[in-house]
């Protein structure tokens, strides 16, 4: 029953059951209530439309310079939990050298690299074009999702009359474009680009 929920465990949190089985035995003969772990060996989810992305960039061959160049343009994955793996490979990509996925780890930390090739060796279908641009639209709209979130914030701080009228407009400017990018990220998002 313990292996069990040792292996459950392990896989849920993404930490290697061996290492789990050993801080959970070590936390037990100690009698402590808790475990603590070093940050660097849990690995990171990505979320599902960031992995399909990173796959995209990497085996694309029909478009991966585009899918590239579009998501640095807009910015689309600064601030991501991915953001490392994402500069890159678009890196790599715009350079227009041939993408070797062992240089880019190689550039990458520790466990940037265990996340990209984690993901690249993952079971996938053949990148299209269309899913492409589904998985860029949810990234827009998670995008400014957060900068209106971010506006409001400012807005409850109650500043002074200028600024307050500046927030109202950009919150507005930022309204309207985020209501029609929900309307499309649901009518045309591909399974693989949903959140």
């Amino acid at each position: 029953m313990r292996s069990e929920w040792a292996t459950r465990i392990a896989q849920q949190l993404r930490i290697d059951e061996p290492l789990l089985r050993s801080a959970l035995s070590k936390a037990a003969k100690e009698r402590r209530g808790e475990i603590t772990t070093r940050p660097e060996l849990i690995g990171r989810a990505a979320k599902p439309v960031e992995r399909r992305l990173i796959r995209m960039l990497a085996e694309a061959q029909g478009f991966r310079q585009e899918l590239a160049k579009h998501l640095q343009d807009a910015h689309l994955y600064h601030g991501l939990e991915t953001e490392k793996i994402f500069a890159a490979l678009v890196i790599a990509n715009l350079s227009g050298q041939p993408l070797q996925a062992a240089e880019v780890g190689a550039v990458l930390e520790e466990r940037d690299r265990r996340l990209l090739f984690e993901i690249l060796f993952e079971e996938a279908n053949e990148p299209t074009w269309e899913e492409a641009m589904s998985c860029i639209e949810a990234l827009q709209h998670r995008q400014a999702e957060q900068e209106l979130a971010d506006v409001q914030r400012s807005i409850e701080a109650n500043p002074a009359a200028p600024e307050m009228r500046g927030l109202l407009e950009k919150k507005t400017g930022i309204d309207a474009p985020a209501s029609r990018s929900e309307v499309t990220v649901k009518t045309l998002s591909h399974p693989n680009c949903s959140g």
